[in-house]
């Protein structure tokens, strides 16, 4: 079994969540000060100067979309390492680098780091998902929907998008079915199953978001998931929508992964 130290590397070279600082960061963050109006707008703006949008809806969906992204690293060490990292919004801190790329680092110590107990597993993980749901995504979320207008669905199914791809990636590359097992488990309680408990002030579960599954343009016999809102990516400068918008028609999603290859 990998070593913790190389999972942290793991963890950083994949979603960019990391332990130690960036030394050459251009811009940092508190997590807990992000739901600040002006503490987000200074972020918001920042991006949009990289990314260059005609809509403050699409700056906002796609900081939380990347956001997001980097916070499955949370789930990844819970689902396939069977260990806790509680990523609530005190313990991390935004960073942007010179080419604006955004990276987390965790500033939990080894012993914020906590093992699954082998017979309490489900308040464990009911633990972890309050504390990266409820404690850090949901306030933030709900301060750049209002910030930005963009609606608090299309928000949770950015995050929906990367939890389903990764869940789904590693269970197609688990060899252990008791392993196997687990993901599955897991990823069903997150999507369909937790309660609103989980997600601060949300009145159900806002990971319970039905898309619909459609063959896949270049792998015959593999499905896609479509999302059901549209994250507004179109809007940057570049125009392209991503491969599962469900604003694509079967042609455009076919151009959108050729090009994508």
């Amino acid at each position: 079994m990998p070593t913790l130290d190389a999972r942290r590397a793991d963890w950083e070279a994949e979603y960019r969540f990391r332990r130690a600082p960036n030394p050459a960061a251009r811009y940092r963050f508190d997590a807990s000060d992000l739901a600040k109006p002006d503490v987000l707008e200074h972020v918001l703006r920042t991006l949009d100067g990289k990314w260059r949008s005609a809509s403050p809806a699409a700056v906002g969906s796609l900081f939380v979309k990347a956001y997001a992204r980097i916070l499955v690293a949370a789930l990844d060490a819970m689902s396939r390492d069977g260990v806790g990292v509680h990523a609530s919004a005190g313990a991390c801190t935004l960073e942007l680098d010179d080419q604006l790329q955004p990276s987390i680092v965790w500033n939990g110590d080894d012993a914020d780091i906590v093992p699954c107990p082998a017979d309490e597993r489900v308040e464990w993980r009911n633990r972890i998902g309050k504390s990266l749901f409820g404690d850090h995504l949901e306030p933030l979320f709900r301060a750049v929907s209002a910030h930005a207008h963009v609606s608090m669905c299309t928000l949770w199914e950015n995050a929906l998008v990367y939890i389903h791809h990764f869940y789904n990636a590693w269970s197609d590359g688990e060899t252990d079915e008791s392993k196997k097992a687990v993901l599955q488990d897991d990823y069903a309680f997150v999507t369909k199953y937790a309660g609103c408990d989980l997600f601060g002030a949300c009145l159900d579960n806002p990971l319970r978001i039905e898309g619909s599954c459609v063959s896949h343009p270049l792998k015959p016999g593999e499905t896609i998931r479509v999302r059901k809102t549209c994250c507004l990516r179109y809007f940057l400068k570049d125009g392209r929508n991503c491969t599962v918008c469900p604003r694509l028609t079967e042609e455009e999603r076919l151009a959108a992964f050729a090009n994508k290859k």
